[in-house]
């Protein structure tokens, strides 16, 4: 710096000088050479203080922008000034402003004139501003709720090839009479027999290559739980369904002698169905409808504009919600999709008089088969079996919510 400058023109070289500077050494070099001028006294005590205050800002924070070792060569404010200044020489067809900016590990930007950088950045596109995050998370695939099987925490434990088994009476004769004196004591005979039901099994096949296993392992959890999660839900419609699931044991509603209804609804018609059941000795405990059903019952409305169930408790759901109370019999409500269950229909179960099987779903590997192609085999596969014993044949009652009316509307 020249001694002849005056301390205005020594001032504004220092604050130019601090506009384009960029590192902490400069800094201070500055800081060094300004003491110097100070005690020559050619710099006043309040211009060192207001310049000494300005560098110590600056420094703070060109502390936090170079923490990872990069410094910021240009703000984004004088790149673009320095181009518009550079095309007030230019055409109108020449003018332009060409930048990138450049994204470092901590998302810092750096702004680089020129519109082009070095090829580090393989996921930024150099013809857009800036990238600000890569998202490493999946979305998966929409899957039913498994609310059927959650239902079965007691099943029986089966391996692939077993078959559920269990005893039912089978022959059973005599009832207990009143006896005179001296008269014939009645005799009663029962004879058990066992009965099985062969069980079934579900299974899904995928091959994987060894380059996808050593390059992309950690995705290997997510292609697990796919078919972890295809196979699941595919098993809990098989368990459910009229080809040999709970279903297929589901016989009509039969409406009581007696029994009617005055301007019956679907809460009247489940209460009916529960009822039917009761009265043939059953202790009903689930009733099965479509998630629209569901909302289309609880959303029915009086002239009034009260909702339905505001009658004085006599119809009400505990439980959070997952419990339907109609009179004294409680529900509990298992909402399904209409690949399961139908719009319109219902189903009310003994869940106690059913049975079932289930194994846990296990996952095979075949290293051998296709190692020429260097491909691994997989195999996922679960058993089940679902049964009604003979001598419960009103277990699983089914109608359409018409039907039922219909039956229990008094003629």
């Amino acid at each position: 710096m020249e001694d002849n400058l005056t301390p205005e023109q020594m001032a504004k070289s220092i604050n130019d000088r601090l506009d384009k500077t960029v590192s902490k050494a400069d800094l201070e070099s500055l800081r060094t050479e300004i003491a110097t001028l100070n005690e020559k006294g050619l710099v006043t005590k309040e211009d060192f203080d207001k310049l000494d205050g300005d560098m110590q800002k600056m420094s703070e924070t060109l502390n936090k922008l170079t923490e990872n070792k990069e410094v910021h060569r240009t703000t984004l404010r004088q790149a673009i000034k320095e181009q518009i200044d550079a095309n007030k020489t230019k055409s109108n067809a020449e003018k332009q402003i060409d930048m990138v900016l450049k994204v470092d590990n901590l998302f810092n930007i750096q702004v680089i004139t020129g519109g082009s950088f070095d090829g580090d950045e393989a996921n930024l596109d150099a013809l857009l501003l800036s990238e600000s995050a890569i998202e490493t998370g999946f979305a998966p695939d929409l899957r039913r709720e498994l609310t059927l099987l959650n239902e079965m925490r007691n099943a029986t434990p089966l391996r692939i090839g077993d078959g559920l088994k269990w005893i039912e009476p089978e022959d059973q004769n005599g009832v207990p009479l009143t006896v005179n004196e001296a008269n014939l004591k009645p005799i009663g005979t029962v004879k058990y027999a066992r009965k099985s039901k062969e069980s079934d099994k579900i299974a899904i096949y995928f091959q994987i290559a060894e380059e996808f296993l050593n390059r992309a392992d950690f995705l290997m959890t997510e292609v697990n739980n796919h078919f972890r999660s295809l196979l699941t839900e595919e098993l809990e419609e098989k368990v459910f369904t009229v080809a040999d699931g709970v279903m297929s044991y589901a016989t009509p509603f039969v409406v009581p002698v007696g029994y009617t209804v005055v301007e019956a609804n679907r809460l009247d018609a489940i209460n009916a169905v529960a009822t039917s059941m009761k009265l043939l000795k059953y202790k009903p405990s689930h009733v099965v409808l479509n998630s629209a059903d569901v909302s289309m019952m609880f959303a029915t409305k009086g002239l009034d504009g009260h909702y339905s169930l505001s009658n004085g408790d006599s119809i009400r759901l505990i439980n959070n919600g997952q419990t339907l109370v109609i009179g004294t019999n409680q529900l509990r409500i298992i909402e399904v999709n209409s690949d399961l269950l139908a719009i319109g229909s219902v189903a009310v179960i003994d869940w106690a008089k059913l049975k079932f099987g289930l194994g846990v779903v296990r996952l095979k590997s075949d290293p051998y088969t296709n190692m020429r192609q260097n491909i691994l085999n997989f195999l996922m596969e679960a058993p089940f079996c679902v049964a009604r014993p003979s001598n419960y044949p009103y277990a699983v009652v089914s109608s359409p919510f018409e039907t039922i009316i219909t039956e229990i509307t008094p003629t």
